[in-house]
């Protein structure tokens, strides 16, 4: 890459080591992740997040992948969130980076050298040296993978110890779990007799109410033919009554009669009696005279 100072030369530069899964913000000259994130100008707004995609010509098969081109792309937002895509869709981190163990891009920082990093590999370490001709010979990929292999074992070893551990404890608590098993089997049992016995009673309870609800409704039925003949009866004494009261107004009527017809011979009597007692007199006294 050529071109004046302030071109950006620098830039391309750290934007192919960032989308490579480089980590180290001082490697890419940032202090931030929001760093890498346009912060607006006076004529363009801020953006919310930076983005870098790197096409790779895959026809000669260097990359373990069945295409002839791959797109490796990383965008990151102003929450400091990272995301990876490989052909457009999202993976991960370690997906990149295995993607690209042997093919000398595994290290971004070998890769890619500034010239204020060249004079610091002249003065490697023998350890160091050998690790950047490990990943410029693409041995770094299968230490990485024996490492990472390492790392599982030890895992699983953690892992298998505290299984150990659990099933120590648990053959402690076997015992007491049995026994409560036990307990819990036999209060099971129990209610479910109870329950058992509890349905009965309800039946039972059920079947003595039927009946009895059965008796009830044919006393019911009873009495309500005996209201029926009562209330019948009761028509035939209010009936009866109602001829007796109208017979006894007529009798009345009729002795009301009978006692004025009564008075009307006892003056006439009264009369007669007079007028026989004045001519009794009279003959007397005609006797008398005589």
């Amino acid at each position: 890459i050529i071109g004046p100072n302030g071109s950006g030369k620098s830039n391309c530069a750290d934007a192919l080591q960032w989308v490579l899964a480089e980590r180290r913000l001082s490697a890419i000259r940032a202090a931030e992740a929001s760093d890498l994130i346009f912060a607006g100008s006076e004529g363009r707004r801020p953006l919310g997040y930076a983005e870098v995609i790197l096409t790779i010509d895959n026809a000669d098969g260097s990359l373990p992948l069945e295409m002839a081109e791959v797109a490796v792309g990383r965008r990151v937002y102003r929450s400091g969130d990272n995301e990876y895509r490989l052909n457009g869709k999202v993976c991960r981190r370690k997906d990149v980076v295995d993607l690209f163990l042997d093919t000398g891009l595994g290290r971004p920082a070998f890769s890619v050298i500034s010239q204020r990093e060249a004079d610091a590999i002249l003065s490697l370490d023998p350890l160091d040296r050998r690790r950047m001709i490990d990943e410029v010979a693409g041995v770094e990929r299968y230490r990485t993978q024996r490492d990472e292999t390492l790392r599982r074992l030890a895992d699983v070893a953690t892992s298998l110890t505290r299984v150990d551990d659990l099933t120590a404890e648990l053959r402690l608590q076997v015992e007491p779990l049995a026994e409560q098993a036990r307990t819990a089997t036999e209060f099971l049992a129990l209610r479910t007799r109870a329950d058992s016995l509890r349905l009965s009673l309800l039946v039972k309870d059920h079947q003595l109410a039927a009946r009895r609800a059965e008796r009830l409704r044919d006393e019911i039925a009873g009495l309500r033919g005996d209201l029926v003949a009562l209330e019948t009866e009761q028509a035939e004494f209010e009936a009866a009554e109602q001829a007796a009261r109208l017979e006894l107004t007529g009798l009345e009527e009729r002795l009301t009669s009978a006692r004025g017809d009564s008075a009307e011979a006892r003056l006439a009597l009264e009369r007669h009696e007079s007028a026989n007692a004045l001519a009794t007199e009279q003959r007397d006294n005609l006797r008398a005279r005589l």
